[in-house]
């Protein structure tokens, strides 16, 4: 996901600043209602030296806009970056990943249905009996290898148990169940 922070000239002369959000070809954006308020024009030299001093206050104003306007996009990059990005659409938000991943092994072969029965006992164990889409954040994928290592489960077997939840997510992101997947950060473009 790439945010990105931009200027937007208004009619009246300010420009207001905006979030500018891109995963995987969708778009949107987020306005922070912060404004940047243009400089007064030097036009009379009789009263050049109360416009240096009118100017330096609305860039003084102006840098401390553009620095809540940083800190608000650090926020959302460290959102990011602590995997808190499966933003379930609408009101879905406590929709069971568990369930969502038993119904979409019922119509599989009867052994891939067993080793994904596997897995999903495995998350059971770790995280209970409901987990929600919200809750599968980057920590909670490391804090999942860390309780297979334990059981100590080989390398190649974690990787295809993180595999599923991935094939999962993204099957949920297909449904529009939830709008990404902490895997989507995770793969390189």
């Amino acid at each position: 996901m790439k945010i990105t922070l931009r200027q937007k000239l208004l009619s009246d002369g300010r420009k207001t600043l905006i979030l500018d959000f891109y995963d995987r070809g969708r778009r949107w954006n987020e306005t922070l209602g912060l404004y940047i308020e243009p400089e007064k024009p030097k036009t009379d030299r009789v009263k050049q030296y109360q416009l240096n001093k009118i100017n330096a206050e609305i860039q003084k104003r102006n840098n401390e806009t553009l620095v809540i306007a940083q800190a608000k996009l650090s926020e959302r990059h460290s959102n990011i970056l602590r995997g808190e990005n499966n933003i379930p659409i609408k009101k879905q938000a406590n929709l069971d990943f568990i369930e969502f991943a038993k119904s979409q092994v019922e119509n599989k072969s009867k052994n891939t249905n067993r080793s994904y029965s596997f897995i999903i006992q495995s998350l059971v164990d770790f995280g209970g009996r409901v987990i929600p889409f919200n809750k599968i954040t980057k920590s909670f994928i490391l804090k999942y290898l860390d309780f297979l290592k334990e059981k100590q489960f080989q390398d190649n077997s974690r990787h295809y148990y993180v595999a599923f939840l991935k094939r999962i997510l993204q099957i949920a992101k297909r449904k529009k169940l939830i709008t990404s997947s902490i895997f989507d950060e995770l793969e390189p473009n």
